[in-house]
């Protein structure tokens, strides 16, 4: 399959003026809504589908692709050490 929701990752911006960034995300998450929100509005998908998706598009998949869900090795814990006392 070479399309489909979940073979995105959010929205990818390459732009070199930073303050646009927002802008565009903010445009992407609505268009990704207005898309979903026509698919149940045709029944065509129900509701809860709809808002599983949506967070999903905006949240979980760019999470795990940027891999932003994982702790970086200096953030990790450290096991106490083990202080004479």
């Amino acid at each position: 399959e070479t399309a489909g929701f979940y073979n995105t990752v959010g929205f990818n911006d390459d732009t070199r003026a930073f303050l646009s960034i927002p802008a565009r995300h903010d445009v992407a998450r609505r268009v990704d809504s207005a898309f979903l929100a026509r698919m149940v509005a045709e029944h065509r998908m129900d509701e809860v589908e709809a808002a599983e998706l949506i967070v999903d598009l905006t949240y979980t998949l760019p999470k795990k692709a940027y891999k932003l869900d994982q702790r970086p090795d200096w953030a990790k814990p450290v096991a106490p050490s083990l202080a004479v006392t």
